[in-house]
């Protein structure tokens, strides 16, 4: 139930709170690998990747074959921007555990900053195929389609992100980018006043990995 707490106030953006009450659990079961998973999330969220990666690291050590401590090891790669190592950790885990969403997703992000982009879009849309509401799986396909500079498939994939949260200016901001790309100026100016508006209004932090903020 507290890790259940917890991943609420992370959706929430409670960063520092949410890693309080994991804290807490692990304080009684150190090595629960739900939990240093959690913390490995919030540690890289907070921008202390040496300490995600002394968090989840001894844990893996002893349990070798969890895959959320797998996904969290890759997690930590990533934000070291070792992708091609990233991708081999989601291998892993997905080897374990083929139905795990949330490792399929990350997998695909791992090909996407690795340079495989076309099996990153598959991958991606082999997950929202069995839940288009995962919003992560749908800003990293409209991600990996702008990366290929496929921008109509990246304007629909990124709108329909926006269905998913349409109060995140992140997304805005990036939808702008693609529709600049496309030539749809008014178009692109609407979007940028809104995430300026959201912005301005509730400071909201996006939750999608990766960053659909796009830079060109």
């Amino acid at each position: 139930m507290k890790f259940a707490q917890s991943k609420a106030l992370e959706s929430q953006g409670k960063l520092a709170d949410a890693m309080v009450l994991t804290q807490k659990v692990l304080n009684v079961r150190p090595d629960y690998p739900e939990g240093v998973a959690l913390l490995t999330s919030l540690l890289i969220e907070t921008g202390k990747t040496a300490g995600a990666m002394n968090t989840v690291r001894p844990a893996l050590a002893s349990h070798p074959t969890s895959a959320d401590l797998l996904n969290a090891y890759r997690l930590v790669l990533l934000a070291q921007e070792k992708s091609s190592d990233a991708a081999a950790q989601f291998r892993q885990a997905l080897a374990l555990n083929p139905a795990i969403e949330d490792a399929k997703v990350n997998h695909a992000i791992a090909l996407n900053q690795g340079g495989k982009s076309s099996d990153a879009v598959a991958e991606f849309q082999t997950v929202l195929q069995t839940n288009p509401r995962n919003l992560k799986a749908q800003a990293g396909l409209a991600k990996t389609f702008f990366d290929l500079r496929q921008y109509a498939d990246a304007a629909v994939a990124f709108r329909r992100a926006l269905d998913l949260a349409s109060d995140d200016p992140n997304l805005y901001t990036s939808m702008g980018i693609v529709l600049d790309k496309l030539g749809r100026v008014d178009e692109a100016k609407q979007a940028y006043a809104e995430a300026h508006r959201l912005s301005s209004s509730n400071k909201k932090i996006s939750k999608t990995e990766p960053s659909p903020r796009l830079s060109c």
